[in-house]
């Protein structure tokens, strides 16, 4: 026999056998700290709020460390606690005596009841009775209480003070027994030291307070997070001990997230106060985002050089080729047209043989630079509909483009409502309207701003107006700084003007009227002298027009300037202007 109980002479062979499928990749965590990034950013975007008010609400909610981070013996420090609790829930159990109180409560209950029985039945009111008797089919107390008011409108109230009272008893403790009773079922209280009802409530609040403190751990437990457990309950609980480990922890826990969050290298920390800023790198990848969100389900059309899932025609420059001249530099030789024409000379026969008569020479023009300002409204209205969500993506976006794809152009964001302001493309994602801090249906303010503190002298001047001509005379004023002859102002806004400056005064009008109209049109006209397009967005609806003449203003405005306007829908906004902006580029580079 050998080794394995085999007969000597016999051989065994082993086979090993390899079965080979398609190579799966592992699944990933839940999510990763970029995703936790761009989460954020969307939030700061949607809802106008820093970056640091929305990574705080994340952890408010839940965040969840655990799927991209360790930290040390964390498992080991709650499941410790958890123990601590079980403890002290299991002295309470072994200590108290709910048993015997419960069957101390149900002998008063029998002697109310027989007691108050008699009495009703000695004041010969049998409907009285009846009401006394339904209260024992349920702990509800509202019978109760319906029996002592018609106690007082059917006997003067020295005769039944003493029954009233008996009843108020009754009552309390009908309402109260069913409380302890379940907290007897769900405990087992085995202990011999008597408690009083007042106590047993007492022992029941810490109980459940002890199980709050233990469904927050285990959720800390789940998610690594020590954020959201209720630190004074513990340190109540468990001791200043205990309190102080779990400050330590919580602190680890926060500083690890910190160093995670800044090794992405698209957010900052501050040392001092612990406050969490994006870095310009994570603020221009917002951009990227929106840009991949607008062409990834276009197909190439001619429009510009963006990466998409079809194939079609057309690039952003226009390749024009003229025949070779003396003199003319071999660097610009168009190699695939040259071949051609040898090949449609001499036919099929090799080897080709390339003549100067054949040679094609590509021609070249100089950069053709654009100057932008994205003038984006900032009034109240621009609240709704996610309008100024989408303003904001749209900038960010054509900055990217403008970065990535023309560096020779120049791009600029102007904010208006009230007044106008200049903002850099990293302001943008925590922008927001200018909340609406009047009511009324009627405006006709004319405020004096001569003097150049005169907004901290009317600090209650309503910032929610839209006052298009002083974001156009902003918007001109950085054009006239640019050497470029391709100037154009991209207006975003949702309505017609309801602010304007004349001369010194500052006029908010409501609704708009006449001057309105005027004092935006005066500089309408300085844009286009100036050789400035205005080309608008409106993103408001068919109701938002023409009920002050709006849509009149807006013919005007476009007899004026010879620009465009559009009505996107607010989601269809960044489509828009981006290839609006395309389209326009292609044109000025193939002139």
């Amino acid at each position: 026999m050998n080794g394995l109980g085999f007969p000597a002479p016999f051989k065994y062979i082993v086979m090993i056998i390899h079965k080979y499928s398609e190579w799966q990749e592992p699944e990933k965590p839940p999510f990763t700290l970029e995703d936790v990034v761009r989460s954020v950013t969307e939030m700061m975007m949607r809802y106008h709020v820093s970056f640091d008010e929305a990574i705080r609400y994340l952890m408010e909610q839940g965040l969840n460390y655990n799927s991209f981070m360790e930290v040390n013996g964390l498992d080991e420090f709650i499941q410790g606690l958890l123990d601590q609790l079980e403890q002290q829930k299991d002295e309470y159990r072994k200590r108290y005596d709910l048993k015997g109180l419960l069957e101390k409560k149900d002998r008063e209950l029998q002697k109310l009841d027989k007691k108050i029985h008699d009495q009703l039945s000695r004041l010969n009111k049998d409907e009285l009775l009846r009401l006394f008797q339904s209260t024992k089919l349920s702990p509800f107390t509202g019978n109760l209480y319906k029996l002592q008011w018609m106690l007082t409108q059917n006997f003067p109230e020295e005769e039944v003070e003493k029954l009233k009272e008996d009843i108020k008893k009754y009552s309390d403790l009908n309402e109260s027994v069913p409380h302890i009773q379940e907290l007897q079922e769900k405990h087992r209280f085995s202990g011999r030291e008597k408690i009083d009802l007042a106590m047993a409530f007492s022992v029941r609040g810490k109980l459940e307070a002890m199980e709050k403190l233990e469904s927050e751990l285990l959720e800390a437990l789940q998610h690594g997070d020590l954020l959201n457990v209720d630190e004074e309950t513990l340190k109540e609980l468990l001791g200043p001990k205990a309190y102080e480990e779990f400050a330590k922890k919580r602190d680890e826990i926060m500083d690890i997230f910190s160093k995670a969050m800044q090794d992405t290298g698209m957010v900052d920390v501050e040392e001092d106060t612990g406050i969490f800023k994006l870095t310009p790198a994570a603020a221009r990848r917002v951009g990227e985002h929106a840009l991949q969100q607008v062409f990834e389900n276009l197909k190439t059309d001619g429009i510009g050089k963006h990466q998409t899932n079809y194939q079609g025609e057309g690039n952003l420059e226009t390749v024009r080729t003229r025949p070779f001249e003396y003199g003319d530099s071999v660097t610009q030789l168009d190699l695939p047209a040259s071949f051609i024409n040898a090949l449609v000379r001499q036919g099929s026969q090799l080897p080709i043989r390339l003549k100067t008569e054949d040679m094609e020479i590509i021609e070249t023009k100089g950069p053709a630079k654009t100057a932008i300002v994205v003038m984006i409204d900032m009034s109240g209205s621009m609240t709704r509909f996610a309008r100024f969500y989408n303003a904001k993506k749209v900038a960010m976006a054509l900055d990217t483009i403008i970065r990535n794809q023309f560096p020779e152009d120049r791009v600029h964001f102007v904010g208006f409502a009230t007044f106008a302001k200049q903002y850099l493309v990293g302001d943008l994602l925590t922008l927001k309207p200018k909340p609406v801090t009047f009511s009324g249906s009627f405006s006709n303010m004319r405020i004096d701003m001569s003097q150049p503190d005169a907004r901290e002298k009317n600090p209650h001047i309503p910032e929610y107006f839209t006052n298009l001509q002083k974001g156009l005379e902003l918007s001109r004023l950085l054009l006239l700084n640019e050497d470029s002859v391709n100037k154009h102002i991209i207006c975003i806004s949702d309505g017609a003007p309801t602010a304007y400056n004349d001369g010194k005064y500052l006029c908010l009008t409501y609704p708009p009227n006449e001057n309105t109209y005027q004092g935006t049109l005066k500089e309408v006209s300085a844009c286009t002298e100036e050789g400035i397009v205005i080309n608008t967005f409106m993103l408001g609806n068919d109701y938002d027009f023409g009920y002050f003449g709006e849509d009149q203003f807006i013919d005007r405005m476009l007899e004026v300037n010879k620009g465009r306007i559009f009505y996107p829908e607010p989601d269809k906004l960044t489509q828009y202007v981006l290839v609006d902006y395309l389209s326009k580029k292609k044109k000025i580079i193939g002139i």
